[in-house]
């Protein structure tokens, strides 16, 4: 059994990914959230939740994506295309 690399000893330790990378991760890794407005018109997608988290919690994003409810008076949430 090998042991695990942590710390100093990393392979990534010090460096940072570009934000093109994790674009990537987010968009392989995510759950793309879709924003409409009330009229059902696609005003904005988001690769995950925690990009959409810039206008609320994640969290927040996610249960009203699933449920459909109305996010803020203004927008509806979604988890697939519409």
């Amino acid at each position: 059994m090998s042991a695990k690399k942590t710390g100093t000893k990393h392979p990534l330790f010090g460096k940072t990914r570009s934000a093109e990378t994790r674009a990537k991760i987010s968009a392989a890794q995510g759950t793309a959230i879709f924003m409409y407005d009330l009229k059902g018109l696609l005003i904005k997608s988001f690769f995950s939740a925690n990009e959409a988290g810039k206008y609320c919690c994640h969290k927040t994003i996610i249960r009203n994506a699933k449920n459909g409810r109305l996010f803020r008076n203004k927008w509806i949430l979604s988890n697939i295309v519409k």
